[in-house]
């Protein structure tokens, strides 16, 4: 009995999270001999999977981001809001003490 070991390239970047569809697909290979076309549509789907995940990985940074700059303003509002605060505490001290001064 001849045993043949096939690799099929995986994307690093998505080698972790398509772990048990690798086994899947290492298992259907070592249960079948397959033909040419087979084993680059193997790789062709393999490469359309990390394609995929890359794309929602990116979607899923371009949500982080807006998110980001959504807590970015509402921090900048209290920003101006404990200014104007400031600003009005000041304006208070500065009449008492023109007040006193009178």
């Amino acid at each position: 009995m001849k045993i043949s070991i096939i690799v099929i390239p995986v994307l690093a970047g998505d080698a972790l999270s398509n772990d048990a569809e690798a086994v899947v697909l290492l298992s259907s290979l070592l249960l079948k001999k397959l033909d040419a076309d087979s084993v680059v549509k193997l790789q062709t789907d393999a490469l359309n999977t990390n394609e995929n995940a890359a794309s929602k990985d990116a979607s899923s940074l371009a949500n982080d981001a807006l998110s980001l700059d959504a807590d970015a303003a509402l921090l900048a509002e209290s920003v101006v809001k404990l200014q104007n605060d400031a600003l009005l505490h000041i304006s208070s001290l500065l009449a008492l003490s023109l007040a006193e001064l009178w």
